[in-house]
């Protein structure tokens, strides 16, 4: 049994996936297996894949009869996985060599470690941000209190392509249920739950970045992200009530004879948000914001309390 598989979900991505393998197979780690899943690519991807599977024999590959669909394709990868051990891989990002070795060295008793990536444009130039600073986090979290609260206020900082699970963890939480829009915020809902979350703010990847999104979602700036979030208004809300159905979905999977009082807290707050239930979530973010919104620091507070009054 390996003590890592990887698992790496293809469609249509010939024009980085051969920098991404090569990436993974200059790993210090090397007791590890390459799962890739082909979701019927119509380009050279799957050409590659063979090549690549025929000079590594760490490489198990295999491609769908017919396009499922990311969701799909990403647990058909995490069904063939086998090892301790679980990191995931996108065909356009570029590893560290020392990506799995650092989240090895962290993740100790925890369900998932997650570390920093760099962001780059399409030549893998920097653009001199962190994931970090994206997600506003400078400090890693003091307690577990202080995660739940952020996690569940609807943040998320982990990444899952710079990101490890324990397989027996991952087990217990597939399949994602289709609120989950995304699978790492999943993995991360259910670690703050159980055993935790290991972080480091060492880069392990290049997070390779498309066209608008580089403008858009990563940035620092204040004044962009408040005219984006004016822009897509209506989006935010729609997004606030799946957040409110997902959480209630997670507090109904839990055991009767567990209680997760920091859940209840964050689904009466963004609850009683949606339905403009004031003055209750005003006093809740004044009480709440530095856990709500990881930080030690008050300075953020009024554009967050505008943004709370408008949004």
């Amino acid at each position: 049994m390996p003590l890592v598989s990887i698992a790496l979900t293809t469609y249509n991505g010939e024009k980085y996936l051969r920098e991404q393998l090569d990436s993974i197979f200059r790993q210090t780690v090397r007791d590890f297996e390459l799962l890739i899943c082909d979701d019927c690519s119509s380009d050279g991807t799957w050409q590659i894949v063979q090549e690549y599977s025929q000079r590594f024999p760490a490489i198990k590959a295999v491609r769908n009869p017919r396009n499922v669909g990311f969701k799909q394709n990403f647990a058909n990868a995490v069904s063939l996985c086998s090892g301790d051990y679980v990191a995931f891989a996108d065909q356009d990002d570029v590893w560290t060599e020392q990506h799995l070795e650092l989240l090895l060295s962290i993740i100790g008793g925890k369900d998932l470690a997650c570390a920093d990536a760099e962001l780059v444009d399409e030549q893998l130039r920097p653009l001199h941000v962190r994931m970090h600073e994206v997600c506003h986090i400078s400090a890693p979290f003091s307690d577990t209190r202080s995660l739940q609260y952020f996690l569940f206020c609807g943040h998320n900082f982990v990444q899952g392509t710079a990101m490890l699970v324990r397989r027996s963890f991952l087990l217990q939480h597939v399949p994602i249920p289709d609120l989950a829009e995304f699978h790492d915020y999943w993995f991360a809902l259910n670690a703050a739950l159980g055993q935790g979350i290991a972080y480091s703010f060492e880069p392990v990847l290049l997070y390779r970045q498309h066209g608008g999104n580089v403008t858009e979602m990563n940035t620092t700036s204040l004044l962009r992200r408040t005219v984006t979030a004016l822009r897509l208004k209506k989006e935010h809300r729609e997004n606030r009530q799946r957040q409110i159905a997902l959480l209630e979905q997670l507090q109904a999977s839990l055991p009767a004879a567990d209680s997760a009082p920091v859940l209840q807290d964050c689904l009466s707050f963004l609850t009683a948000w949606q339905a403009r239930r004031f003055p209750y979530y005003v006093c809740f973010f004044f009480t709440h914001y530095k856990l709500m919104h990881g930080t030690d620091s008050w300075a953020g507070l009024l554009p967050e309390f505008v943004y709370l009054l408008f949004f």
